[in-house]
């Protein structure tokens, strides 16, 4: 899940050629709870160019969660999920437990091109607020409007 724009986690690549993309796949591990198919949840898949050298690289700060080379936020594609039939197996301190890897894939609508160069790929989901929840939001925001407006006449008397 997204947290704080300056501390995402994103895998380095490097390109030595130009390369067409048209799906984008990522992986994850639907641990504690998460259920993939919850309609809460929006999905996002984001490239970043590199900044730095040497050992202080990283992706570039875009100041939000959209990557400066590439965002679902703004290019339409189809998004799918499932269990890739592969799983993490723990130790015996774990008593060799196993859990699922399950892909997100993004089908663009468009293929994209990428330049050769340095990016970081990252994925994640987010809650949408249910419309019942909005509304609820705006209510209680235009009554505390309304409550302050009542007040404020009410003192300046």
């Amino acid at each position: 899940m997204s947290n704080n724009f300056d501390w995402i986690y994103a895998g380095y690549f490097k390109l030595n050629e130009p390369i067409t993309i048209d799906e984008i796949t990522g992986y994850f591990d639907p641990t504690s709870g998460f259920d993939p198919n919850n309609p809460l949840f929006r999905y996002r898949m984001n490239i970043w160019s590199n900044q730095g050298t040497g050992v202080n690289i990283g992706p570039v700060n875009t100041g939000s969660f959209a990557g400066d080379v590439f965002s679902s936020d703004f290019i339409p594609g189809i998004f799918s999920w499932g269990d890739t039939g592969v799983d993490r197996i723990y130790g015996a301190d774990y008593g060799y437990a196993h859990d699922d890897i399950f892909y997100l894939a993004l089908q663009l609508d468009n293929p994209i091109t990428l330049p050769a160069g340095e990016y970081w790929f990252s994925h994640d989901a987010t809650v949408v607020p249910e419309p019942a929840t909005m509304l609820l939001l705006g209510s209680g925001l235009v009554g505390l409007a309304g409550f302050r407006r009542k007040f404020r006449k009410i003192s300046s008397l």
